[in-house]
């Protein structure tokens, strides 16, 4: 996307990561993933453009956090996506996320923000079990724990107590999905919404299979979030849509850019041409639409092929080899698919010996094996 706007991409960061391989990165530059030393080599990075602001796109939290650290700095100021000095917490915490969300009357679950162990175990007699807590700084749903006992919510909120608050939210029950969205200033530009079809790994996991969808709530939710945040870039939303009531509410918001800007055009919308727009300092808007009657689902690549793999779906893996699913393979960039082939051959290596070991197991009982080799089982156990 970046490189059809006329980008010239550099990335800093892991050079084993996926990215890496793609053609349309110009230059990679390793970077250490810690926050103190990613922070120095982005000041190192954007010295070198000798007085012009590139446009930085922070990808993952880690990133984020790298970016704060890098406030003291005159450049930071146009580079960061909110002030880095007003609004940088709202963006990158939870608990400040939440607190600034419930003051603009967007729509969140019910919640509270705990800093102490008291806090949490008066949270969970207010509000209803099953809860959610989620650690106030964490990269990719690592630090959310579903409590369903309340013997479990002081042994939970001492673990995820390390980086701050602790976010108390009630769970809802009904879909869940995710909103993507690019905001100038904090106006909203366009956006984009699908529900998590189906996710992975397990039932919390990110999704695999998408199922694109329009809806002006969304959209209002969106703009409010912009309205707050004055957000400038690429960000989305988590949101799950009440099986009661049909309302939705945002239970996370990405202060990043995320995944799947890519499948706009399922929709009717170009981030393109958004992209392009925002860079030249023009200010437009496009709303989603449906091309066709039914809702697009996509199937996610590379996720759902591992996914067909690991649980040994050969149904679902069948079905991507002939062409059956609707899917984003990126066959303008060969380079990233065979990245991603060698990790999925080495894959279903693992899961073929895996599986023959199993039924070699099962098909030899061990009170027929000879003494040596339930021995060697045993010390293998052991």
């Amino acid at each position: 996307m970046l490189y059809r706007t006329g980008c010239r991409v550099t990335v800093l960061g892991d050079p084993n990561a996926p990215t890496s391989a793609s053609r349309f990165i110009e230059r990679m530059i390793p970077c250490p993933i810690d926050p103190p030393s990613a922070a120095k080599a982005l000041s190192e990075l954007v010295g070198t453009y000798r007085g012009q602001r590139p446009w930085i796109i922070f990808a993952d939290e880690l990133a984020l956090q790298a970016g704060i650290l890098c406030r003291e700095q005159s450049w930071l100021k146009d580079a960061f996506p909110v002030d880095p000095w007003q609004s940088a917490d709202m963006i990158f915490r939870k608990a400040a996320f939440m607190a600034a969300a419930e003051a603009a009357r967007i729509p969140i679950p019910p919640m509270r923000v705990c800093r102490s162990r008291t806090e949490a175990l008066a949270a969970a007699e207010q509000l209803e079990l099953p809860l959610f807590f989620k650690r106030d700084v964490d990269c990719a749903g690592a630090g959310v724990v579903q409590v369903l006992a309340d013997d479990d919510v002081g042994p939970t909120y001492d673990k995820l107590s390390d980086t701050g608050p602790v976010v108390v939210q009630q769970a809802i029950h009904g879909r869940v999905g995710k909103t993507n969205t690019l905001y100038s200033r904090g106006r909203l530009m366009c956006h984009t919404t699908a529900y998590a079809k189906r996710t992975w790994p397990g039932p919390f996991g990110p999704s695999c299979v998408r199922e694109y969808f329009c809806d002006p709530r969304l959209e209002k939710i969106a703009e409010s979030i912009g309205t707050m945040t004055g957000f400038h870039g690429l960000c989305g939303f988590d949101w799950v849509q009440d099986e009661k009531t049909g309302e939705f509410v945002v239970i996370e918001f990405n202060g990043r850019a995320i995944a799947t800007y890519h499948l706009g055009k399922h929709v009717a919308v170009s981030y393109d041409r958004a992209v392009g727009d925002f860079l030249a300092g023009r200010f437009s808007v496009q709303h989603p639409r449906l091309i066709t009657r039914d809702r697009p689902v996509i199937h996610m690549f590379p996720q759902d092929i591992r996914r067909c793999i690991t649980d040994l779906d050969l149904i679902g893996l069948g079905k991507w080899l002939t062409g059956a699913v609707t899917n984003d393979m990126p066959w303008n960039d060969a380079n990233l698919i065979l990245f991603f082939f060698f990790g999925f051959v080495r894959l279903g290596y693992k899961r073929w010996r895996s599986f023959i070991r199993r039924r070699r197991g099962a098909a030899i009982p061990q009170s027929l094996q000879d003494p040596a080799t339930r021995a060697a089982s045993s010390h293998a156990m052991a």
